[in-house]
């Protein structure tokens, strides 16, 4: 070969080389101009107090997380603001767990945000106007956040309560001394006190008063006192003139009736022919024999049963037959059926 031919191989061979070369350098300029053209995109990453730069070709920001191994929890909030001059941030709320206590139960919930009132929702409690919550329902959740609800309701409970009776005593000549006999068996009557109860989760938290009412009136006991053979039943007191004697009988008196005496009673308040009040000492008679008015003394012929001082006051079909001489009214039935009939002195004093 000649010398101008190989010059010519030798300059090509060179030229082949330094295209080569520069052939490399301009694919790796180009591929390296390439890349940051493809990551042109910086986005800040806010996760808790950890912030993170990323320069990234990615557009959705899952896409974005993923390629940093970043996960998200089932609660967790994940915000976007988008793009603006080829930068953005994405901000992680990681969610938190929260107490909801009502009706005996612990329930918990996991939120990235939120208030109370959401809490209450996901743990499926509802709240009436009455019931109390330790945190307003607008205040904000954060870890830790307990919540307690309290059930308030209000009853009405009647309270019934016992009225004792009295015991009226009243004497007789009919039982006697030192015995009794009960006319009218004593019942004790009902006060019902109501009350309005509040309760917090079932316990009483407090009671108010509302009103008390009678709903059984007490029936009196009556009870006749045994006095024979002295006391007597008349109610009318004597005049101080009258006296009697060792015998029981009076120390003056213009005659003296004898025959047979009955009893009889009459509601309170009763009155008489005369129209004196119906009480034991206003006697009956036959006002043809004893002139209404007249001031007498009564007893047994043995002063066994003494019915004292009366006065003629009433009368009746009997006293008017003859059939008796005397009805001696007493202040029950009981006792009118006890003196039954007997024979008596009727001592006219006037």
């Amino acid at each position: 070969m000649s010398t101008f031919w190989k010059k010519l191989t030798l300059a090509a061979k060179n030229m082949t080389v330094r295209g080569i070369v520069v052939s490399v350098l301009c694919a790796a300029l180009a591929a390296v101009m390439t890349g940051i053209t493809f990551a042109s995109n910086a986005v800040y990453i806010h996760d808790g107090k950890d912030v993170t730069l990323v320069y990234t070709t990615e557009k959705d920001p899952k896409d974005i997380l993923k390629s940093q191994n970043l996960t998200l929890g089932a609660n967790d909030k994940l915000e976007f603001t988008g793009f603006e001059n080829n930068t953005g941030t994405i901000t992680i709320k990681r969610a938190f767990d929260v107490t909801v206590t009502a009706d005996g139960e612990t329930k918990t919930v996991s939120l990235a945000e939120g208030t109370v009132a959401d809490a209450l929702t996901l743990a499926g409690v509802t709240m009436a106007d009455e019931d109390r919550i330790n945190v307003a329902p607008t205040e904000a959740l954060h870890a830790g956040t307990a919540i307690v609800v309290n059930r308030v309701t209000t009853r009405m409970v009647n309270k019934t309560e016992e009225v004792p009776f009295t015991t009226t005593e009243k004497k007789t000549p009919m039982l006697k001394k030192g015995t009794t006999k009960v006319v009218t068996p004593g019942v004790a009557g009902e006060v019902v006190s109501v009350s309005k109860e509040t309760l917090v989760d079932g316990k009483v938290v407090k009671s108010e008063f509302v009103e008390k009412k009678q709903t059984k009136a007490p029936v009196n006991q009556e009870v006749l006192v045994g006095t024979a053979p002295k006391t007597p039943v008349s109610q009318v007191t004597p005049p101080s003139s009258l006296e009697l004697t060792t015998n029981g009988v009076p120390g003056n008196y213009t005659k003296v009736l004898t025959g047979k005496a009955a009893a009889y009673s009459a509601r309170k308040g009763a009155k008489t022919a005369s129209g004196r009040y119906a009480i034991p000492g206003h006697v009956a008679v036959d006002p043809r024999i004893i002139p209404y008015g007249t001031k007498l003394y009564i007893a047994t012929p043995d002063n066994s049963f003494v019915y004292g001082y009366a006065v003629a006051a009433d009368t009746g079909t009997a006293l008017r037959e003859g059939k008796i001489i005397v009805d001696l009214f007493f202040n029950t039935y009981e006792e009118t059926c006890r003196f039954g009939i007997k024979n008596v002195n009727i001592y006219v004093l006037e």
